[in-house]
C-alpha cells in the first residue's frame, strides 16, 4: 500500500481529492461566499427578512397580523418564497427563472403601496370608532414604512440578479 502517490486518497487535499481545486465543481469554481458573487441574491434576501419582520411591527396602531385580514399572509408567503428562490439562485435548492423574484418583489411593492393609500379596513374602523368617543387616529407606526424600503430593495435586488442592474465582474 502505498500513500501520497497521485493516486492515494487524499481527503481532499491538493492532490485531485473532491475539494480540490482541479477537481470538477472544485473550490476554483465555487466562491467561498456564494453571497458575494450574487449581490442581487443578498438584498433580495434582505428585502424579504426586512418584510417578513415589518409584519411584527406596529403599522397603525396594531401590527399586520392584528391588522390585515388576507394580507399579512400573502406578504409573509411572498417574502418567504423571495427567500426559497435566492436559496435557488446559490444552489441550494432548485433553481427558479428571475421572472419569480421581480414577480415577488413587485406583488410586495403593490400590496405595501396599496395600503398605504388607502388604510386597511381594520383600521378604518378603528378610526371612526375613536372619532366617535373623541379619540385619536391610529398612529401610523415603523411596519409599513420597513416593509415598502423592503420591497424596493427587494426590486433593487432582483434588477442586479437579473443582470437589468451590471455588476463588476471579478
Amino acid at each position: 500500500m502505498s500513500y501520497g502517490g497521485p493516486d492515494a486518497p487524499t481527503g481532499g487535499s491538493s492532490h485531485g481529492g473532491p475539494d480540490s481545486p482541479d477537481a470538477p465543481g472544485g473550490s476554483q469554481h465555487r466562491p467561498a461566499n456564494p453571497l458575494a458573487s450574487e449581490p442581487g441574491a443578498l438584498l433580495v434576501a434582505i428585502g424579504a427578512i426586512a418584510v417578513f419582520v415589518s409584519l411584527f411591527l406596529r403599522w397603525w396602531g396594531l401590527s399586520a397580523w392584528n391588522m390585515f385580514e388576507v394580507w399579512d399572509l400573502v406578504l409573509a408567503a411572498l417574502a418567504v418564497a423571495a427567500l426559497v428562490l435566492v436559496a435557488g439562485r446559490l444552489g441550494l435548492a432548485r433553481p427558479a427563472p428571475d421572472r419569480w423574484l421581480w414577480a415577488c418583489s413587485a406583488a410586495i411593492l403593490v400590496i405595501v403601496i396599496e395600503n398605504l393609500i388607502n388604510k386597511p379596513p381594520n383600521i378604518q374602523i378603528l378610526n371612526a370608532l375613536s372619532q366617535g368617543l373623541g379619540g385619536p387616529h391610529a398612529p401610523m407606526g415603523p411596519g409599513p414604512w420597513i416593509a415598502l424600503a423592503g420591497g424596493l430593495v427587494m426590486l433593487l435586488g432582483s434588477a442586479l440578479a437579473s443582470g437589468v442592474i451590471p455588476t463588476k465582474s471579478h
